[in-house]
């Protein structure tokens, strides 16, 4: 054998020490790390799951800096069907006893499981265990996705104040932007939810700014449908108090680019189209039930129907204009204007077209309709408008009302090439 040089010794027995000891080790650290991570990330699902009553998925876990921790893929699912509620790219988590901070990277909700989000924000903030929480959220931009569009929301803010009193309202707070809008101040919703005399009240207020909020939102974050358009928007604001006794509040505002095709035609067995705009000055209502309002309505061009005008004439003691076409089934129409008010003493309408003083609708030939010579009559007077006489009609009293969710619900649109008529349609209990 030839003897090895000094140097080529040592070369080969760090290279055996490598192969033999360290990368083993390293591996050895490495799969360890792994199943440690794994298991980690596993409990952490499982707690904030619990802490959340939703399911929580991560695809993976780790601690950046002291006191920080970064959930990766994090995904919100409902625990019985599956559904996807929300997901994000990351989320960052820090803060102290009193405080944690969350920030939110990228994240898409379902705009119509947003009730479920609700739900989860509504327990917090009926807990007062003695200790005060702060819980602060931010994320650059989010997206709300619904079956029919989709927005994205910036600047979002949001925060939850639980005090260490039970005497002292627990406060959520939220604000954000629309997307591409230069509005100069951001949307805000704040919930108040106080404990009186062992009364819990929640005090919710909403204001839009100078932004118009997308109604197709607003309705797919409230879980009904919308029958004003898929291009119609809200900006105002919204004052509510929630109570054993029901749902009281204030509402103003003005709403654009109704879609009167979708709120009147396929709503009422009558024809009106066009594009309207509904300012609200103020509206009040006390346990759900409009009781005071007042504001305006413009819209046109469109095509009214004559059985409209004729129940308008009829229910609502308009006056036929020198415009009306007694033998056309449709006529088309210029503009609509009206201011109305509802009160105690009833529904009042009054003209507000170009054409003459008291016009409330108007063709290219004249005055269609005209405002009566004093009130309408009772707000149900609007409803006998657009619904037809039929052997279903009930009273509209809050006596009726009770009675009739209780029993087969009466539908009065006619199938096609049919006058209208009443006939029952089973429908589920409210």
């Amino acid at each position: 054998m030839f003897p090895l040089h000094d140097r080529t010794r040592r070369l080969v027995c760090r290279t055996a020490f490598i192969a033999l000891c360290v990368l083993p080790a390293l591996g050895v650290l490495a799969e360890s790390s792994m199943l440690g991570t794994g298991s980690r990330r596993r409990a952490c699902e499982a707690e904030l799951s619990q802490a959340a009553g939703l399911r929580v998925t991560l695809d993976g876990l780790s601690y950046p800096r002291p006191g920080i921790t970064l959930y990766d893929g994090v995904m919100l699912t409902d625990p019985e069907t599956g559904a996807r509620l929300a997901r994000c790219r990351f989320l960052e988590a820090g803060g102290g006893d009193e405080l944690t901070a969350l920030v939110v990277s990228q994240p898409e909700l379902d705009a119509q499981r947003l009730g479920d989000l609700w739900q989860l924000v509504r327990q917090r903030l009926r807990e007062a265990d003695g200790t005060r929480r702060l819980w602060r959220l931010s994320a650059a931009e989010a997206t709300l996705h619904w079956p029919t569009g989709s927005q994205t929301l910036a600047e979002c803010l949001a925060q939850l104040d639980q005090p260490d009193s039970a005497d002292q309202p627990r406060i959520a707070a939220l604000s954000f932007r629309l997307a591409g809008s230069n509005a100069g101040e951001p949307i805000r919703i704040r919930i108040a939810r106080q404990s009186k005399d062992g009364q819990p009240t929640s005090t919710i207020e909403f204001h839009t700014g100078e932004a118009a909020l997308p109604v197709e939102l607003i309705t797919a974050a409230l879980g009904t449908t919308n029958h004003l358009g898929s291009r119609a928007t809200f900006h105002g604001s919204v004052w509510i108090t929630e109570s054993a006794d029901g749902l009281d509040g204030e509402l103003s505002g003005q709403l654009t680019d109704v879609d009167l095709q979708s709120l009147v035609t396929e709503q009422f067995p009558h024809r009106l189209s066009g594009l309207a705009a509904i300012t609200i000055q103020r509206a009040r209502f006390h346990r759900g039930r409009v009781e005071e309002a007042a504001g305006s309505i413009t819209a046109g061009p469109g095509v009214v129907s004559r059985s409209l005008v004729d129940a308008a004439v009829t229910h609502l003691h308009l006056v036929r204009g020198s415009a009306a076409d007694p033998s056309g089934t449709l006529a088309p129409y210029e503009q609509l204007g009206l201011a109305f008010v509802i009160d105690s003493s009833g529904l009042t309408l009054r003209g507000q077209c170009d054409a003459a003083t008291g016009a409330i609708l108007q063709t290219h030939e004249g005055v269609l309709l005209s405002e009566a010579a004093g009130p309408s009559g009772p707000v149900v007077a609007l409803l006998r408008t657009l619904v037809p006489q039929s052997e279903v009609q009930v009273p509209a009293t809050r006596e009726a009302d009770w009675l009739g969710s209780w029993l087969p619900l009466p539908q009065v649109m006619p199938p096609p090439d049919q006058p209208p008529q009443g006939r029952l349609r089973l429908g589920p209990r409210p």
